[in-house]
C-alpha cells in the first residue's frame, strides 16, 4: 500500500427505459459517464475528488508519469493526457472538455465540458451546413430532457468550435437509397404538443418502408407502408399506436396523416381510409430528427429501422399549428 498504484475503471453505463432507451449505445451521460478511481501514495489524498473532465485514453499517459516513465510515443499519436497535476491538487485542470463518438445510422460526435454535452449528427464527408445538434445543460437539466441547441446558441458555437479541432470519421462512399430526400440540410419541425398533418407525395408498386418520420425510441411519429398498404404510426412516451389502411394501394399516391388531442387518421388521394382515437399529443420534442426516405436513426414507428422504403418519395410537408 506504500508503493503501489492502483487504477479502476469501469465500462459505461447502461440505459434501463430512462429517455424511453434501452442498452447502452448511445451519446448521453448514461452511457458515457464511467468511474475512475486512483490510489497513487506520495500523490493521492484520500477521500478527494475532482470535477475534471476525463477520458480513458488519459489512463496510459497518467500512469507512465506516476511510474516514472518516459511519456508514451509511437507511430500512432497518443490522444490522452497526464491527470498527474489534477490528483495531486483536484483544482487543477489539464483539459476543459471530453470527447466522444458513436454512430448510429450517422455519426455522433459529442463534446462534454464540466455544465454542456452537445452532439453532432453528420454523416462523414458531407458540409456542416448539413448537421444536426443537440445541446444539453447538466446544471439546469440533468436528466436530458430538453434539447437546448436552438436557445442557447453561444454555448453552441464555442462547442462547435472545439468539435472542428477533431478529425471526422472515414468516409465511404454510399448508394442512396432510391426513396432518400434529395435535400440533404432537412429542417425537423417543433411538434411538442401541437397538432401535426403530415402530407407526403409517393410513387410505388407494393410500397414498404418509411415515407417521413420525426423522432426515435421516445417520441415521434411515422408514415409508411407496410406491404402496399399506408401506415400511421405515433410514439408517445415509447409508446406506439398505429393506424393501418385496410387496403394496399399503389400507383401516384398523395397522403395525409393527421394527429389531435382527439383522433388520428390516414387518407389517400383525398379519401379517408382510417381514423382511431387519438393517445394524445407528442409531448416532448423528439431528439431525433426528421428523414425521409427511410428511418435515419432510432425508430419512430414500430418497425426496425432503418426501413427504408422501396418506391420513390415525390414530396413531402409537415404542419403543426398551435
Amino acid at each position: 500500500s506504500d508503493n503501489t498504484i492502483v487504477v479502476l475503471w469501469g465500462d459505461h453505463g447502461f440505459h434501463l427505459g430512462d429517455l424511453g432507451i434501452w442498452t447502452k449505445h448511445t451519446n448521453y451521460e448514461q452511457a458515457n459517464r464511467i468511474p475512475i478511481l486512483v490510489i497513487a501514495p506520495g500523490v493521492t489524498r484520500p477521500g478527494t475528488s475532482t470535477r475534471q473532465p476525463a477520458e480513458s485514453v488519459d489512463i496510459f499517459p497518467t500512469l507512465a508519469k506516476l511510474a516514472g516513465l518516459p511519456a508514451p510515443g509511437g507511430p500512432q499519436p497518443i490522444d490522452g493526457r497526464s491527470l498527474v497535476p489534477v490528483l495531486k491538487d483536484s483544482r487543477a485542470r489539464v483539459r476543459d472538455h471530453a470527447f466522444h463518438a458513436y454512430p448510429r445510422r450517422t455519426m455522433g460526435r459529442a463534446i462534454r465540458t464540466d455544465r454542456y454535452r452537445m452532439v453532432e449528427w453528420r454523416r462523414p464527408g458531407e458540409p456542416v451546413k448539413t448537421a444536426q445538434y443537440e445541446l444539453y445543460d447538466y446544471q439546469d437539466d440533468p436528466q436530458e430532457t430538453e434539447n437546448h441547441a436552438d436557445k442557447q446558441p453561444e454555448v453552441l458555437a464555442r462547442l462547435k468550435a472545439i468539435l472542428s479541432k477533431y478529425p471526422e470519421a472515414f468516409s465511404r462512399s454510399r448508394k442512396k437509397k432510391s426513396g432518400a430526400a434529395s435535400n440533404p440540410n432537412i429542417q425537423s419541425p417543433l411538434i411538442a404538443n401541437k397538432p401535426i398533418r403530415v402530407m407526403a407525395e409517393v410513387s410505388a408498386r407494393n410500397g414498404h418502408g418509411v415515407v417521413l418520420c420525426q423522432g426515435g425510441q421516445e417520441q415521434g411519429y411515422a408514415v409508411h407502408f407496410i406491404q402496399g398498404r399506408p401506415a400511421f404510426d405515433i410514439r408517445v412516451n415509447g409508446r406506439v399506436t398505429r393506424i393501418l389502411a385496410p387496403d394496399p394501394i399503389q400507383g401516384s399516391i398523395k397522403l395525409e396523416a393527421s394527429l389531435d388531442k382527439k383522433t388520428m387518421r390516414l387518407s389517400a388521394n383525398g379519401k379517408l381510409l382510417v381514423e382511431s382515437p387519438s393517445p394524445g399529443l407528442i409531448p416532448v420534442q423528439p431528439k431525433d430528427s426528421m428523414s425521409i426516405g427511410q428511418d435515419e436513426l432510432s425508430a419512430a414507428g414500430d418497425y426496425k429501422a432503418p426501413n427504408p422504403f422501396n418506391g420513390k418519395v415525390i414530396s413531402t410537408k409537415v404542419l403543426s399549428s398551435k
